[in-house]
């Protein structure tokens, strides 16, 4: 109980508890009215860390205690989750992007640049200032606002006017909302539609 409530901190609070309070299980810490026994918690764990169990729905009583493997959403250890989890890798957005962007069936080139696009290597205003090749951030454009890869491709009035040909009114919010990687699984989910 204590590593998974700890988030990976278990030797901190093995340091605190006795050989005896190591061996207990979830269920050990609930009352008979199916709560968290807070008194026998905070006799044991620091207080941010009972915070943190209280605001949890306790387990219910009477199921069996079992294992899991928590960096993992089956609970199954695999030497792929445990180097993901060591390594802090989690399977976001971004790696949905790249998974969508080398499955895609299209010239490599545009493939290249959406790869370029996702890892933001694009030479926008933005970045070219940020290196110091340029005097100014701003999008040649529309000269409002800094030309980042999103305002490039998304945001700028310029760009939008052609956007607005091809996305539906109630979908409008939702595509001008969304980060860049968002975005871009956005489109390509719904490559092909309006």
């Amino acid at each position: 109980m204590a590593k998974k409530l700890s988030h990976g901190k278990y030797h901190l609070l093995s340091n605190l508890l006795n050989e005896a309070d190591l061996d207990k299980k979830v269920a050990d810490f609930v009352d008979v009215n199916g709560n968290w026994n807070i008194s026998l918690l905070l006799q044991l764990l620091p207080l941010q860390v009972v915070h943190r169990i209280s605001a949890m729905c306790p387990p219910i009583q009477g199921a069996a205690d079992s294992s899991g493997w928590n960096p993992c959403m089956d609970g199954l250890f695999t030497i792929k989750s445990s180097y993901a989890a060591v390594c802090g890798l989690t399977e976001d957005s971004n790696s949905k992007v790249f998974k969508q962007i080398w499955s895609w069936r299209g010239p490599q080139r545009i493939r290249l640049l959406l790869w370029k696009i996702c890892n933001e290597a694009l030479l926008t205003n933005e970045a070219r200032a940020r290196r110091h090749m340029a005097a100014s951030a701003s999008c040649s454009l529309c000269t409002n606002h800094d030309e980042s890869i999103l305002h490039a491709l998304r945001d700028c009035g310029s760009i939008k006017e052609v956007w607005l040909n091809f996305i539906s009114s109630s979908k409008r919010n939702v595509f001008y909302s969304l980060s860049l990687q968002d975005w871009l699984l956005l489109n390509f989910d719904n490559c092909g539609t309006s």
